[in-house]
């Protein structure tokens, strides 16, 4: 519609403005040449009038006159095509149908409750980032805006569809993200074990876009392995430490409470990841704990660094399940996924004499705001 209006300008220039001339050439040196005509053609039809330029015989005035209704109509048109298109898009963004065009995003594939929580703790990242949130799902319309509006001060866009489903994937531009975080739906709006459809969709993004890291939350400790196989780069395993929060309330009082708070956002503390300074590279981990504790008020836990894991062809040297041999005989069709997976290694606590290498990344109790 847009691109039609703007032919019909276009169109109207050129005849006002050749009819101009033909009746102005002659009689008015301000209207002598085709360019001359043809700004005064749109100037007019605009309704702008700068007044520069005026047809004096009574065809120029004719015409002049006609090129202002065009104007008013085709002004008309143009309103009504930018409106009509800013609307429908609002309209399929709402609805979830919009592709999405944002790039560096984090993909959020599912609904249950954690999610709110999810998008809180990454809140501050989020935003120092300037990375958009997309959300996969089939929330109700109203659920979605009211989702929105309690996040609003975060970028988060909404797909509508299976997440598992190859098309709505792309429509959220899997391809351009930064990672994708899969959550079982626990609200039972589905049947089936969720972790199903869980496995399905880490391959499926694997398929399309092996460099994306998938982050894979799973019910059952059992589906563990089968993720592992469809190559998820990150694996949780809900109610993994619920045994040892009873267990410490009975043997450790105090423990899990104290966990509470530094996992939780009244705590005044958190955990934080930061990467060495190079000029403590080769140096000592003592010399590097004083130096935060001086400097940030933080406690040195430890390192982590990532290195090169088992490949696929390796984890699935063993025996496997039939879902497994579904997994492999996926990812051989797509012939994607099959590199080797990094592997994180972590040196909880090291020794003051311990040598900081180049690869590693130190991981602190900071005060909340210190990076």
């Amino acid at each position: 519609m847009t691109t039609r209006v703007v032919v019909l300008v276009v169109a109207i220039a050129l005849v006002g403005g050749s009819l101009a001339l033909w009746a102005e050439k002659r009689h008015n040196s301000g209207l002598s040449t085709l360019q001359d005509a043809m700004w005064w053609t749109v100037v007019t039809m605009m309704t702008v009038g700068y007044g520069d330029r005026v047809p004096i015989t009574p065809a120029g005035r004719l015409v002049g006159v006609l090129v202002m209704f065009s104007g008013v109509a085709v002004i008309s048109l143009l309103t009504a095509a930018i409106s009509s298109t800013l609307v429908t898009r609002r309209l399929r963004e709402a609805k979830g149908l919009q592709e999405i065009r944002a790039r560096n995003h984090l993909l959020i594939c599912g609904w249950s409750r954690h999610v709110e929580e999810l998008l809180r703790h990454l809140r501050d990242d989020l935003i120092a980032h300037g990375r958009a949130v997309v959300l996969i799902d089939d929330l109700q319309e109203e659920a979605v805006e009211k989702l929105l509006f309690r996040h609003r001060d975060i970028d988060i866009k909404y797909v509508r569809g299976d997440f598992a489903d190859e098309t709505i994937l792309r429509r959220a531009n899997v391809e351009a993200a930064f990672a994708a975080v899969l959550v079982p739906d626990t609200l039972e709006r589905t049947s089936g074990s969720p972790d199903e459809r869980t496995v399905l969709a880490t391959l499926t993004i694997k398929a399309i876009a092996p460099e994306v890291k998938v982050l894979a939350y799973i019910v059952d400790a059992q589906n563990e392995p089968h993720l592992r196989r469809a190559n998820a780069d990150r694996i949780v395993i809900g109610d993994a430490h619920s045994s040892f929060f009873l267990a410490a309330h009975v043997a450790m009082p105090g423990v899990p409470e104290l966990l509470d708070a530094l996992l939780g956002e009244s705590g005044g503390m958190r955990l934080a990841r930061q990467p060495v300074p190079g000029g403590f590279v080769g140096k000592t981990s003592g010399e590097f704990a004083r130096h935060l504790r001086e400097s940030k008020g933080a406690l040195l836990l430890g390192f982590v660094s990532e290195e090169q894991g088992l490949s696929l062809e390796q984890v699935l040297s063993g025996d496997y399940s039939a879902i497994d041999d579904f997994i492999w005989r996926k990812l051989e069709e797509s012939s994607k996924g099959l590199g080797k997976r990094p592997r994180v290694e972590v040196n909880l606590n090291p020794p003051d004499s311990y040598i900081i290498q180049e690869r590693d990344v130190a991981v602190t109790i900071a005060p909340a705001g210190e990076g």
